[in-house]
């Protein structure tokens, strides 16, 4: 039976989709170019995250690297071609994320949840906040890998009513260890 363990924290940035990127040719060459909104996005989430490791000591970037036990969920060794090689420990089996995205309310709307069509779709939501943390220069830096997700769910609600909610992101991960099974 697997053991999984939880970490939880909060995003304090408005939900953005990822977008898909948009090629243009120039010459001989191809310029890959994405939209300015999730560029934008993009640069304040990692702002954000970079400045949030450094206020948690790296907490996040821990949790996801190693087991409960302190183990590294890599070992490294050099091959022998002399070439550096990680390999995932037998006790590493994934993670599991639940991503709840708080978007602002409309006008006059009393839903709880975005339904109309004018709605971006959930997993484009979740693409982004997923490329945000397995895309950031820290997670590849230790070698992290969204491939390794497991089991998501993604909510999107409307900031609640009468409030003063912001709109944000709430991040539950589960590491997944020995035995591999979901509970």
């Amino acid at each position: 039976r697997a053991k999984v363990i939880k970490m939880h924290f909060e995003i304090p940035i408005e939900p953005h989709t990822a977008s898909r990127p948009r090629w243009t040719n120039s010459g001989n060459l191809t310029v890959t170019h994405m939209p300015k909104g999730y560029r934008e996005f993009r640069t304040k989430f990692n702002n954000w995250l970079v400045e949030w490791l450094a206020e948690t000591h790296d907490e996040l970037l821990i949790y996801l690297s190693h087991l409960a036990d302190g183990r590294p969920i890599m070992n490294s060794y050099v091959d022998r071609r002399g070439k550096r090689q990680s390999r995932l420990v037998a006790d590493f089996a994934g993670y599991k994320v639940k991503l709840i995205f708080v978007i602002p309310r409309p006008k006059k709307s009393l839903r709880a949840f975005p339904i109309s069509s004018g709605t971006a779709d959930i997993d484009n939501y979740s693409k982004a906040v997923i490329d945000g943390i397995f895309s950031s220069d820290a997670a590849k830096y230790i070698g992290l890998n969204d491939l390794w997700i497991q089991d998501m769910r993604s909510i999107k609600r409307y900031t609640a009513i009468d409030s003063d909610e912001q709109p944000h992101i709430e991040v539950d991960i589960w590491r997944i260890e020995r035995g591999g099974q979901l509970t």
